[in-house]
């Protein structure tokens, strides 16, 4: 999920711009990774538009890379921050770009046909990169340039297109039932008033007597905090194992839940920092995963969303680009959804809420009693109750 500060009084409009490989070079910029104001007329693009940005190091999924570019020849702007840009500070060595650092775009331009065709002018170099390469440049530039209002890329050397074809990549949407650990011990997704359980997953789950858990897309792992304080994960073949036995601390029982302790391999992509609820001014932000190879997985410098006030108690990415904080005020609680490039916004919950999930097209939230709820536009409607902890879900395969 993308990088960008959000401070109350601060407009911006924002837009993603595609990156892959993670190299000295991504393939993507971040143009919006310090405060700013938008001028007027401008739009932030994602480098690559739409659900995308760069590619995380398995090229399996796209990153987000918020940033801002006048309107003005905005396709070529994305284009060019994306062949010859580098990612964001805070992706850098967590992405892969897959425009090789010899390349660049060709008069720092993009020409459109007559029937709307971005035409996208590469050096001879180009065609001598493998079908592959080619393919993850291709899938970069039109997930880039979708959000410039471009729907269809061309690829060229000397006006001879490059053949080229855009990629199929994993999907980071939330499935649409509610991953659930019930007041009766049961762990599962919600369908309806039952739970249908993980076949032995969810016995390895319920063995740990969780109080946090995350689940990874294919459901194949979860990330487990207990009520000891204690990280370890269950797999999908019924086995546990313990990856952090010292117990509670503030920090790790509220950044257990949410990062697995470095156990969720594919899609623990961007981990969002947790504001402790004892403080305030306290930063809340996103990073990049580190994993080079035969080394243990790490965070890169974290990117300032905002700065938490007092009360700060849970979060979740909502989607690609957004994270939501849940923060106790004056006794009352209230959602901060902050987006990575673009200025954040402050909304109410259900009383007593106390944990919260992103859904396919919704916002979850569990209170105090055990209620869970779903956000339908503005208002909550109550989903299911006697649930007794809320997982958060890395995604779908489908």
């Amino acid at each position: 999920m993308p990088t960008a500060l959000c401070s109350g009084g601060q407009r911006r409009h924002r837009d993603p711009v595609v990156l892959a490989r993670p190299r000295r070079r991504p393939v993507a910029h971040h143009l919006g990774t310090r405060r700013r104001r938008a001028v007027r007329g401008s739009v932030p693009d994602r480098l690559p538009g739409g659900d995308g940005g760069i590619f995380r190091s398995s090229w399996s999924f796209i990153v987000p890379d918020v940033r801002w570019f006048p309107r003005p020849l905005v396709a070529s702007r994305v284009t060019t921050a994306l062949v010859d840009g580098q990612p964001s500070s805070w992706l850098t060595g967590a992405v892969k770009n897959a425009f090789p650092d010899e390349l660049s775009l060709v008069g720092r331009s993009v020409t459109l046909s007559s029937g709307g065709v971005a035409q996208v002018q590469l050096p001879q170099a180009a065609l001598s990169l493998d079908r592959t390469t080619l393919d993850r440049m291709q899938t970069q530039l039109t997930r880039s340039l979708v959000t410039a209002g471009i729907s269809e890329v061309q690829m060229t050397v000397d006006g001879t297109p490059i053949p080229a074809s855009e990629l199929p990549v994993k999907v980071t949407r939330v499935d649409p039932s509610p991953a659930v650990l019930t007041e009766g011990g049961t762990f599962g997704v919600l369908s309806g008033e039952s739970v249908d359980t993980i076949p032995a997953l969810s016995d390895a789950v319920e063995s740990l007597s969780p109080t946090s858990i995350e689940l990874e897309a294919d459901r194949s792992l979860a990330a487990v905090l207990t009520q000891q304080g204690a990280v370890a994960s269950a797999l999908s073949d019924g086995s546990t194992f313990l990856l952090d036995d010292r117990g509670p601390a503030p920090d790790r029982q509220r950044l257990a839940g949410r990062l697995g302790g470095g156990v969720v391999p594919d899609l623990a992509r961007r981990h969002a920092h947790r504001g402790r609820g004892d403080g305030g001014g306290r930063p809340r932000g996103v990073a990049g995963r580190h994993r080079p190879r035969g080394t243990a997985v790490s965070l890169g410098p974290p990117h300032v969303l905002s700065f938490s006030e007092p009360g700060a108690f849970d979060l979740a990415w909502l989607d690609d680009t957004t994270v939501g904080v849940l923060t106790a005020v004056d006794g009352a609680s209230r959602l901060d959804e902050l987006s990575v490039g673009g200025r954040g916004t402050v909304g109410t919950v259900p009383e007593s809420a106390r944990a919260i999930a992103g859904g396919s097209a919704s916002v979850r939230i569990l209170d105090g009693t055990g209620r869970l709820f779903s956000r339908r536009g503005s208002s909550w409607t109550l989903v299911a109750s006697d649930i007794r902890v809320l997982a958060v879900q890395q995604g779908t395969t489908s």
